[in-house]
């Protein structure tokens, strides 16, 4: 059995710290319980012009038969991008900030500077490789 690299080492401790736990069991209830006609009704602000703009790429789409309503089109849009989020809570949790920053001081701790994950905003990264987690 080849040796465990010092990555993946440090993410199996990762996954055991109080907020990794957390974050698995969080996202993994949210996944297993998700029912997508168990809904609750909110009231959200758009500016109009999103909704024209809405409206027009819903008319495109439908070419032809009848466009959906602008309150379905984005309900579909915001359900679209939570699953997007639970997906990636899932797989990658270092997409999100706090998540890059926790890995980062946990290599820190660890001695592991080299495995920290550049912040992608900060510019190009300083390998192509993908982080750990």
């Amino acid at each position: 059995m080849p040796k465990k690299t010092k990555a993946a080492e440090l993410t199996e401790l990762f996954y055991k710290t109080p907020e990794m736990q957390e974050c698995r069991q969080t996202a993994g209830s949210i996944a297993n319980k998700l029912d997508p006609e168990d809904t609750v009704s909110i009231k959200i602000d758009v500016p109009k012009e999103f909704i024209r703009l809405t409206e027009f790429l819903e008319e495109k789409r439908a070419s032809g038969a009848a466009p959906r309503p602008a309150a379905k089109v984005l309900s579909q849009i915001l359900q679209n991008e939570l699953h997007d989020q639970l997906h990636w809570l899932t797989v990658g949790p270092a997409r999100y900030e706090y998540y890059r920053n926790l890995w980062n001081r946990f290599c820190d701790e660890h001695g592991a500077p080299e495995e920290k994950i550049a912040d992608p905003a900060s510019g190009p990264a300083k390998s192509t490789e993908e982080g750990p987690f």
